[in-house]
């Protein structure tokens, strides 16, 4: 079954699709998409609205997505929001996701380690940062991706964060997240995104920036932002999962 909502009486079902289903139920403090607390890790709950995949027969190599992106960019929130994360959910088991925050900030080595200055201001490097940390802390998609989008399609990330970090992870991993974030490892890391994307060849011109199995053209990145789905059904070289047939 594909991913669903279902509204059941005044309660909001969501399933975030992954290895294992996470049924979650809602809290009014987060986006109307995103709900209060783990309820259960199981391949069903309430109305059945959770995702099973069978297991693939063999191992194919799974279409890469680079995405460049800078936390408080409304395109990058749009694409985040309408495109990587549902097309995440559809087909996670071909796909495999590098989420790279900086974007067309700009960087200038200080006397205590690197400044960075974020095109969206100060709550942008912050955010930035934050979402670096938690890539380097919870390195697989399904850890991160769910609550990077829960802060990303929030009316307000900054304010968002905590509350997601704490409802998709924990309270420690929000706690190492912001010990990164103030310290030099955090410096450290979001420099090599710096890097990273200065080093984009061609170089990037605007955000979010999106490569395909390495590769960037204005094709790509149309033909990505109209229907991410369809480019990575496209270009995976195995049995295609069901979803790419809808």
């Amino acid at each position: 079954m594909l991913c669903s909502r279902l509204v059941l009486s005044a309660l909001l079902v969501v399933c975030l699709c992954s290895t294992h289903s996470v049924c979650l139920t809602r809290n009014a403090s987060l986006p109307a998409n995103y709900e209060c607390k783990r309820v259960q890790h199981t391949k069903t709950c309430s109305a059945k609205v959770c995702c099973e995949r069978p297991a693939r027969e063999q191992e194919v190599k799974k279409v890469n997505v680079d995405l460049y992106i800078e936390s408080l960019c409304p395109d990058c929130r749009m694409f985040m929001a309408y495109q990587l994360f549902p097309t995440w959910c559809l087909v996670e088991d071909i796909m495999n996701v590098t989420l790279v925050p900086y974007g067309n900030a700009k960087e200038n080595r200080g006397k205590e380690g690197w400044e960075f200055t974020c095109q969206h201001g100060p709550d942008e490097c912050y955010i930035n940062l934050l979402e670096t940390c938690l890539i380097y802390l919870l390195p697989n998609n399904d850890d991160h991706l769910p609550i990077i989008h829960c802060m990303e399609t929030a009316d307000d990330p900054v304010t968002a964060a905590e509350l997601c970090v704490q409802i998709l992870a924990s309270t420690k991993i929000w706690n190492d997240m912001v010990k990164c974030s103030n310290g030099s490892l955090g410096n450290d890391i979001m420099h090599k995104n710096a890097v990273r994307t200065d080093g984009l060849q061609p170089p990037h011109k605007y955000v979010p920036w999106i490569v395909i199995n390495g590769v960037h053209t204005e094709e790509i990145q149309q033909q990505a932002s109209n229907s991410l789905l369809a480019v990575v059904c496209h270009t995976f070289k195995g049995t295609l999962p069901a979803a790419c047939s809808v």
